[in-house]
């Protein structure tokens, strides 16, 4: 179990020698354990969805990049892959995932909610009409936190999301437009994969889909800005006749069902860029020669049931985390 009095004394000295006041002062600095919190909390409860859930990432991924594979359900998806790979391919990349995951998540939830205890606002001398509507300040601000947290974790994370698409279909014949995909090398593992991806192809390359990463910030940052509004607004008045946990639950899949359907065919040239399939351009971006609308909804219900089931869960477990950290340190 992770021991919090080892962590460096920079982060914890507010929780074990602070006062209400050094509690506040606290708030205003960006490396906080309260922020550390956070970070962990949404690390755990990302790791815990996305690995119930696994399956049908790995359905929506073959959706997204073969070409081949008749659209249907994720269900249907999932059984035609035991029958044709067995039980394995289900979870085939699974520990890289994880370690994009941990990373994404740390580094978005530690700068969002850092953000948000810096009391960071849109409201300024030249923005004085927020100032009389505290609620679209929030929204405004949780918006733009959303945004920056995004930002920072995808320049941060993208190599890894690279290395985890490659492993992912390492094996797998696909059928594209663009077959350069087949010329991969066979990787063993995350190391051997980023060094392998750098010697024959080249370190920008695990930059690819890059610019669709940073398009896609806006995917949990209308997220975040959904759930926390849904959290100020409407959990005072359901939390009289509803479990506090059910409306966590509900406001986390609700509001990544938005941000999903907004965001989705940006996350289709993603998938494809990562993959290395298509005619790249700079940032990782690339060209697909696809009129058919159809195309870039490809693997929508598989992403739908996957993504939402994963952010309720994650949401969810995050909530119960931190709320449990917070009051062992003494923060609530």
């Amino acid at each position: 179990m992770f021991n919090f009095k080892s962590f460096p004394a920079v982060y914890f000295s507010e929780a074990f020698h602070g006062s209400l006041q050094e509690n506040e002062m606290s708030k205003q600095s960006l490396v906080t354990s309260e922020n550390f919190i956070h970070a962990i909390s949404g690390t755990l409860g990302g790791v815990f969805s996305i690995t119930l859930l696994f399956p049908f990432e790995t359905a929506r991924t073959r959706l997204q990049v073969d070409d081949r594979r008749p659209s249907k359900l994720s269900v249907k998806v999932i059984r035609d892959l035991i029958s044709e790979e067995g039980w394995r391919s289900l979870y085939q990349g699974w520990r890289s995932l994880l370690v994009s995951l941990s990373v994404t998540n740390f580094v978005y939830f530690y700068v969002f909610y850092g953000l948000r205890s810096f009391n960071w606002s849109l409201s300024t001398d030249d923005h004085s009409f927020l100032e009389n509507s505290n609620h679209v300040q929030n929204i405004f601000t949780d918006l733009m936190n959303g945004a920056i947290a995004g930002i920072a974790a995808v320049v941060i994370s993208n190599p890894f999301w690279v290395i985890n698409t490659r492993l992912k279909l390492q094996g797998v014949k696909l059928e594209a437009s663009d077959r350069r995909s087949e010329q991969h090398s066979k990787y063993h593992g995350i190391s051997d994969c980023f060094v392998k991806i750098i010697k024959t192809e080249s370190p920008v390359a695990l930059y690819s889909g890059l610019l669709s990463s940073l398009i896609l910030v806006s995917n949990p940052a209308i997220n975040f800005m959904i759930y926390e509004s849904l959290k100020r607004n409407i959990l005072p008045i359901l939390s009289n006749f509803v479990s506090e946990s059910s409306l966590y639950f509900c406001f986390g899949g609700t509001s990544k069902l938005v941000a999903t359907v907004v965001t989705y065919p940006v996350q289709v040239v993603q998938t494809r860029a990562r993959a290395g399939i298509g005619e790249k351009s700079n940032l990782g971006a690339i060209k697909i020669r696809r009129p058919n609308i159809g195309f870039w909804f490809r693997g929508l219900e598989s992403k739908l049931v996957q993504t939402i089931l994963t952010s309720a869960i994650m949401l969810l477990t995050y909530e119960h985390i931190r709320s449990l950290a917070l009051l062992l340190l003494g923060f609530i």
